[in-house]
């Protein structure tokens, strides 16, 4: 089980997280579509904090030992999920980048040879 003080300390740390992402899309600093999955990770981690019961059941089913392994493991997949979704973004930039740089290079050479 996870003590009172700690269940406030993670919600505490969870609200500040949520913060930090309203805080960024208001700045224009994080786009409304990266933001949906950061949003979706802070719901299941504010959820996993008052659901340890149900977390000590799915830990006996998939034969996990403790529910900090569990939740390691989820944080680990968490991250390799956010960080194939930037590397999808890091793509997609790449790609327009190129686009822009052979559009100017083919304006300049229209211009140069007028």
């Amino acid at each position: 089980m996870i003590s009172v003080n700690l269940k406030i300390f993670l919600a505490i740390i969870t609200v500040i997280y949520f913060i930090i992402i309203l805080i960024a899309i208001k700045k224009q600093t994080m786009p409304v579509k990266s933001s949906v999955l950061w949003i979706v990770f802070g719901v299941i981690m504010f959820i996993s904090i008052f659901i340890t019961p149900l977390l000590s059941k799915l830990c006996d089913f998939i034969g996990i030992e403790k529910v900090s392994n569990l939740l390691l493991f989820c944080g680990f997949m968490a991250l390799l999920i956010l960080s194939f979704d930037l590397y999808k973004l890091n793509y997609q930039l790449k790609k327009k980048i190129v686009a822009l740089g052979q559009e100017l290079a083919l304006l300049k050479d229209e211009v140069k040879n007028k």
